[in-house]
């Protein structure tokens, strides 16, 4: 439960409010909104590296991992922000992954990774597949560890932004186990990554086919922290998805209250 925050609103949370407010209404007009629905992309990359500039990335990640070492309650205003705005981008997966780097990864992958990720680096989680179960250690993608490498198989699916993840952590089952792998990018095979179809044309989303991945076993997660880490990525998520919610029904709001006052 550390690092998820607590109920009120602090000072250093009132001054994200007002900057994230500024930003994406700035930056993420509703045209530009629609003119992204149609780009391959789906995001503006010159915002996102802005984005990685204000530190929004590195906001709860710890200050010995170069974060900003608060809580996620700190992130709270900022997703509530690119929700009000429809701002779409891997703001929201690439938390998502750190949370779970931190609740699960050792010491060594949390020092290769979470400065990148603090710097702007996207990333993303691979959890879902076809089953469509809520409960997450339902999967069927495995790996077979032996002499020091993984071999990984199986199709992971909802994995949002994952053409523009420098790193993927998949849920794999490993001697019956379920366990989180660390996979960079450009270990997946050519076509590796089908576009999927969702209903939020603002989201990128994707299959990713596991087939043939090898990894070394270095780059697994402790088994022990599997529960752990399923726990925090929930938790977490939940409380990114209701503030982007909370920022979209806002907006919607406001709509209607201006529509009201002009016809």
């Amino acid at each position: 439960m550390d690092n998820l925050g607590t109920i009120g609103t602090t000072e250093e949370q009132i001054e994200l409010m007002d900057v994230a407010t500024n930003f994406c209404r700035d930056k993420s007009p509703v045209d530009k909104v629609r003119a992204l629905i149609d780009d391959d992309l789906g995001y503006d990359p010159a915002i996102w590296r802005e984005i990685g500039e204000l530190g929004w990335l590195a906001i709860a990640i710890p200050e010995a991992h170069d974060g900003v070492g608060l809580s996620m309650a700190e992130v709270v205003p900022i997703a509530e922000q690119m929700g009000r705005n429809l701002m779409s981008n891997p703001f929201g997966s690439t938390t998502l992954a750190a949370q779970a780097l931190l609740a699960g990864g050792s010491e060594t992958q949390q020092a290769a990774w979470l400065p990148k990720i603090a710097a702007g680096a996207a990333a993303t989680l691979a959890l879902r597949e076809d089953n469509g179960d809520w409960d997450l250690s339902n999967i069927d993608a495995s790996g077979v560890e032996s002499g020091g490498t993984v071999i990984l198989s199986g199709k992971k699916q909802l994995v949002l932004w994952a053409d523009s993840a420098e790193l993927i952590i998949a849920s794999v089952k490993i001697d019956g186990a379920v366990r989180f792998a660390l996979i960079e990018r450009s270990s997946l095979a050519e076509g590796a990554l089908r576009r999927e179809t969702v209903i939020d044309e603002t989201a990128r989303s994707y299959e990713v086919t596991l087939d043939g991945v090898t990894l070394s076993a270095d780059a697994l997660f402790d088994a022990g922290r599997t529960r752990e880490t399923l726990e925090k990525v929930e938790l977490a998520a939940g409380l990114l998805h209701a503030a982007e919610m909370t920022g979209g029904a806002q907006s919607v709001i406001d709509y209607t209250l201006e529509y009201l006052k002009t016809r």
